[in-house]
């Protein structure tokens, strides 16, 4: 599963932290990545794919 994240403020070691819970409690391999780290030539492909929970 691939999930895009906001955060407020920076959480450092917090984000890697993050994927491995998501990981655990779906069961299944998650990647997390900012809106930053978005390539330019695929930014128009996840955001129509997006979806909001």
């Amino acid at each position: 599963i691939d999930i895009l994240v906001e955060f407020k403020e920076p959480v450092g070691f917090l984000f890697i932290h993050l994927a491995d819970f998501l990981e655990e409690i779906l069961e299944t391999k998650v990647d997390l990545l900012t809106p930053e780290a978005i390539k330019p030539n695929r930014r128009k492909y996840i955001m129509e794919e997006l979806v909001y929970v």
